[in-house]
């Protein structure tokens, strides 16, 4: 995709908005099928979960090369 605009909004994090006509074409299923490829962290229902991003399963974009 060529035609991307990330957002940043405070209570619900950072989104990805893609406007190419190739991506407005997915079905929903398709479409969280590529959003489950960037999701690293969940969250919780309280928000006050700590986090930690390193251990034996780490996502690939957390990863040094």
């Amino acid at each position: 995709f060529t035609h991307i605009l990330w957002v940043y909004s405070v209570p619900r994090g950072v989104h990805c908005w893609v406007c190419d006509a190739r991506a407005r074409r997915l079905n929903n299923a398709q479409r969280a099928a590529i959003a489950d490829c960037f999701h690293v962290y969940k969250g919780s229902q309280s928000g006050c979960e700590k986090v930690f991003l390193e251990g034996p399963v780490v996502h690939l974009s957390l990863v040094q090369v």
